[in-house]
């Protein structure tokens, strides 16, 4: 690889690569298996900035704390969650997430957090978060007020990183579920997703398996541990 392809994929992964460029690079990373793993290494160098191996007690008020911090960052990019950069933007908030939440009563504290995902609405207000531990193979579920119509259910989508299709990861009848118990084929969805979405669909989930217009928040997906 050479040393201009190294500095395009920490431009990408840092989102200071933009517009033409960015699109390029993003049908280069589906088709050179290299490039990808080029652009995994920066994700997980700039994650690994973070100590995630000391434990911190938690305040009463810390996920308030949170949901406070990803909306003043996603609000001062001043960009939709349709934006790149709205992605990037998340990132090191996400970093804490994981950080914070490592020793929370919700999280075995003998599995290191995995993935971490924080799906924002359009505002940039925090919907939903999502994070995996080890080899426990559950996804554990951070809900905001959602509510839920009759005959509506939700359903959770994995976006590919390899090749960007969309693929049902589960689907949700209430917003109070904690985890969610994964298959092998959807632990695999996890570990290739470039973002997790959010979306409403008719009760029973998307009748045609692909998000409906109804999409109500997105997150790119991080791996925190390496």
């Amino acid at each position: 690889m050479s040393s201009n392809d190294n500095i395009l994929a920490f431009e990408y992964v840092i989102g200071t690569l933009r517009d033409s460029a960015r699109t390029e690079f993003d049908k280069r990373i589906q088709q050179e298996p290299d490039l990808l793993q080029q652009v995994n290494y920066w994700e997980q160098e700039l994650l690994l900035m973070q100590d995630l191996s000391e434990q911190r007690p938690l305040a009463e008020d810390i996920w308030p704390q949170i949901q406070k911090r990803i909306t003043k960052v996603t609000r001062r990019k001043s960009v939709s969650w349709w934006n790149p950069i709205a992605l990037v933007a998340t990132l090191l908030v996400t970093v804490l997430v994981a950080v914070l939440f490592v020793s929370s009563s919700d999280f075995n504290n003998e599995f290191p957090v995995d993935y971490v995902a924080v799906l924002l609405d359009e505002q940039g207000e925090p919907q939903l978060t999502a994070i995996t531990q080890g080899d426990n193979r559950k996804l554990l579920l951070q809900w905001e007020a959602l509510t839920l119509k009759e005959q509506q259910s939700l359903q959770l989508w994995a976006e590919s990183r390899s090749d960007g299709q969309i693929r049902s990861l589960a689907i949700i009848q209430q917003t109070d579920l904690k985890s969610l118990s994964l298959s092998e084929a959807n632990w695999r969805l996890i570990k290739d997703a470039k973002k997790l979405i959010l979306s409403v669909e008719e009760s029973g989930g998307s009748p045609i398996d692909e998000p409906s217009e109804q999409i109500i928040a997105r997150g790119v997906c991080v791996r925190v541990s390496s």
